[in-house]
């Protein structure tokens, strides 16, 4: 694949997380802005960031303010989330959650890709970076309840 943004494989990625807050959190979720960044951190309170390796090879980040976090993962849950780490294990799901239906969008595509274990990066202000000095990152800016968060696409130059 060269190293191009591509509508093909970005769609699959918003369309999961629009689908996947709205299922499994039941909570209305819009997109509300789109960029292209090459280089430039995420700064949230937590973020979910699981690695993608295949046609498309890099990672792909759900990162948010930990208010909403935790009103997503109360939400999941059917309750309150028992402690900081119940948040983290909610937080790691999704992102696992979204990395997957995107891939099962992407299957027999040129665009397939395997997804690697989530990771959640706890810590305000914490960066979230594309990968290598040539990547390219599309940050979608979405809302939930008045909240705002981004799902971060990051791929390596090509």
């Amino acid at each position: 694949m060269s190293g191009g943004i591509s509508a093909e494989w970005v769609n699959p990625f918003v369309t999961a997380t629009t689908r996947t807050i709205e299922t499994m959190a039941g909570m209305a979720c819009r997109r509300t802005g789109l960029r292209v960044e090459r280089g430039s951190p995420l700064a949230r309170d937590v973020s979910g960031v699981i690695g993608i390796a295949g046609a498309i090879d890099g990672a792909v980040a759900v990162s948010l303010p930990w208010a909403l976090a935790v009103r997503i993962v109360e939400r999941m849950l059917g309750q309150a989330p028992e402690s900081d780490a119940s948040v983290r294990d909610g937080i790691g799901e999704l992102v696992n959650v979204i990395a997957g239906h995107a891939k099962g969008a992407l299957a027999g595509t040129a665009y397939a890709f395997q997804i690697a274990l989530p990771m959640v990066i706890v810590g305000a202000g914490h960066a979230v970076w594309s990968p290598g000095a040539s990547g390219l990152s599309l940050a979608v800016d979405f809302e939930v309840e008045g909240d705002p968060f981004t799902l971060q696409v990051c791929i390596r130059g090509g």
